[in-house]
Parts: structure tokens; sequence; C-alpha cells
């Protein structure tokens, strides 16, 4: 194995077991929950049918990519724009399929890097699974 491969796979160790420490500590609920900061926040940028799920994605954006709110529009590149490293996607798509309970194929990722695409692509997949596709609701 080359050494650049180990060093991306000890990385991604690293993120996971930080990730699942973090999520231990937090106990927080399963499901569609944010601030109400957050929802403001998408009440002035996206349809009503889409706001519960945006102010989420936004709250989880701003939690790993260490983000204020002012930051993000629907329009918003998640890696280019908000400056992430290589991993703090990836803890985001990880951290997304943990809450709402799907899995994000490797080859629907790459046009998921705009918020506003990330949200109607997590509503799609949501109402594709039907009644009670999240955990809860906010």
């Amino acid at each position: 194995m080359s050494a650049l491969i180990v060093g991306s796979l000890l990385a991604i160790v690293v993120a996971l077991v930080g990730m699942m420490d973090r999520l231990r500590r937090q106990r927080k609920p399963h499901g569609i929950h944010s601030g109400e900061a957050a929802a403001r926040w998408a009440s002035a940028r996206f349809p009503s049918h889409l706001q519960s799920l945006a102010a989420y994605v936004a709250d989880l954006i701003c939690e790993h990519g260490g983000v204020s709110l002012s930051q993000i529009e629907p329009m918003t590149d998640i890696v280019g724009d908000l400056r992430m490293d290589d991993l703090e996607p990836v803890e985001l798509l990880m951290a997304l399929e943990e809450e709402l309970g799907i899995v994000i194929p490797e080859e629907d990722c790459e046009p998921l890097s705009k918020v506003g695409n990330l949200v109607e692509y997590l509503h799609r997949r949501l109402s594709a699974k039907g009644p009670g596709a999240s955990k809860s609701a906010s």
C-alpha cells in the first residue's frame, strides 16, 4: 500500500473515532432538529417544504465546518466557499446518513457541493423513503 493511501486511511479512522466520541457525548436525538437561528435562516432562503431540512443541514454545516450561518447561502459551495478541509465534508455526510437513516452513494456526492443542492437531494431521498422517513420531526 502506498504511503498516501495509508495516510488517507489513517486520517479517516481518526476522523471517525473523533466523530463517534462527539456523538456519544452529545446524546443528540435522531431526526431533523435545528436551532431557532437556523430556522429563521432557512425561512428566508427556502420554500416552506424544505425549511426544516435546510435549517437542520445549516446547523450541521456550522457544527462540522466551524462556520456561522451568515456565511451560508443556498448557492454556497460547502468545500470551496467555506474552506473546509478534506475530512469535514465526509464527516458532514456521515452525520447526515446517521441522523436521517439513509445511505448517500459515492456517485451522488459530487453534485451535492452546494448547500441548496444538498437540501433538495436529501428532501428527495427522504420523500422516497415514505412516511416516517426521519425518526422525528422538529
